[in-house]
């Protein structure tokens, strides 16, 4: 039977449905928020479909995350990798918090100018380019039901952690098999969430990170990781596709969004959905133009909480297919400007550093750049 190693290497190395896949998770997040924007409340369905699409799309970004990364993680030295996942997160983000303070803040903000700028929140909101994240800029978006600059990137810390587990991971790759740290993060997370079930508690390195949400997204990325570092033992199989796929239709018939602090569920669900994204990744799905023109996701990410924002702030509107209609367009006009303007570049820039380290492991090794790699990740 194919593995997922042998089907990556048929395609170049990639799936030819992944950019399909990222495009439409961003925007079933998008289409998520036009309900929390409108009504105010962010709180999830508690049953039915709705609660698994809800409980699913983001973890499934950071499966697809870890996925993707973790071969470059097992390619790059330690600092290439950072300056690499560094370029390709913060500048964008930096751009899109100056924008918020700058364009949307002064545009709509009730206080005067000066006031506005040197106000105590605005100040802080600027961290938000370095990752620390804050929602709210004073006067702004006030009226709306909720009022938030840019309520998405609460998962930005969670993502930052995720990559620092695979920079600790580059770290020790000499000395261990390095797939053994990432499943002991992962059964770490396991043991906490169980424990806590039980009403105990207890302290270890890095339990604020790993606790609620961000937790569960940082399991389900190193169960990503896992994944390509085992891809050549893990079979691509329709038969283990449709089994994940009926595990979770059964969880969403008979189950509710109480599940989601149920630590079995959520280690199913994390090996169940990681399987899913792989499988439909390497499923053909070509985007038409002018979506195949470049990689829109991060831009729709950074862009669609602020423009649906507006929206409800300038027309008023309450309906959630309003905010939709007009905040897909403007925010493919956006992630559009952000990929061409900025992430494309810094792209370009990450490609000359991953070509380096290649030319200088054949020169320093003579072995095509298989130096750097693990062995387990790269046989």
């Amino acid at each position: 039977m194919k593995t997922i190693g042998a089907a990556l290497r048929e395609n170049g190395g990639s799936g030819p449905g992944f950019d399909a896949l990222r495009l439409t998770l961003a925007f079933s997040v998008l289409a998520w928020h036009c309900f929390s924007i409108t009504s105010g409340d962010q709180a999830s369905p508690t049953h039915g479909l709705g609660w698994m699409i809800v409980y699913a799309t983001v973890p499934m970004f950071f499966a697809l995350s870890g996925f993707l990364v973790t071969p470059t993680a097992a390619r790059l030295t330690l600092g290439r990798f950072v300056l690499a996942r560094g370029l390709r997160i913060v500048p964008p983000l930096m751009i899109g918090a100056a924008a918020c303070v700058l364009g949307l803040g002064l545009a709509f903000t009730t206080l005067p100018p000066l006031d506005y700028l040197t106000h105590p929140d605005t100040l802080a909101y600027w961290r938000t380019a370095l990752c620390d994240i804050h929602y709210r800029l004073p006067g702004v978006f006030e009226d709306t039901p909720l009022p938030q600059v840019n309520a998405s990137l609460w998962t930005i810390p969670a993502e930052i952690v995720c990559y620092a587990a695979l920079a600790g991971l580059i770290a020790v790759r000499r000395v261990v098999w390095w797939p053994a740290p990432a499943l002991g993060i992962v059964v770490l997370f396991g043991v906490d969430q169980a424990w806590s079930a039980f009403g105990h508690s207890w302290s270890f390195p890095f339990e604020k990170q790993f606790a609620g949400e961000s937790g569960k997204l940082i399991c389900i990325f190193l169960v990503g990781a896992l994944a390509w570092l085992q891809r050549d033992r893990i079979p691509l199989s329709p038969v283990l596709a449709g089994l994940a796929t009926g595990g979770l239709a059964l969880f969403t018939t008979f189950g509710s969004s109480a599940l989601a602090t149920n630590p079995a569920f959520v280690g199913f669900a994390s090996v169940a959905l990681t399987y899913l994204v792989i499988w439909l990744g390497m499923l053909k799905a070509p985007l038409p133009w002018p979506l195949n023109t470049g990689s829109y996701s991060y831009g729709l990410y950074l862009y669609g909480f602020p423009i649906q924002q507006a929206v409800v702030h300038l027309t008023g509107t309450r309906s959630p297919m309003v905010v939709l209609a007009w905040s897909v367009p403007l925010g493919l006009l956006m992630a559009f400007l952000s990929w061409h303007g900025i992430e494309k570049p810094m792209q370009d820039l990450r490609r000359r550093i991953t070509r380096s380290t290649r030319r200088a492991d054949r020169d320093s090794t003579g072995s095509g750049g298989d130096a750097v790699m693990d062995p387990a990740s790269s046989r």
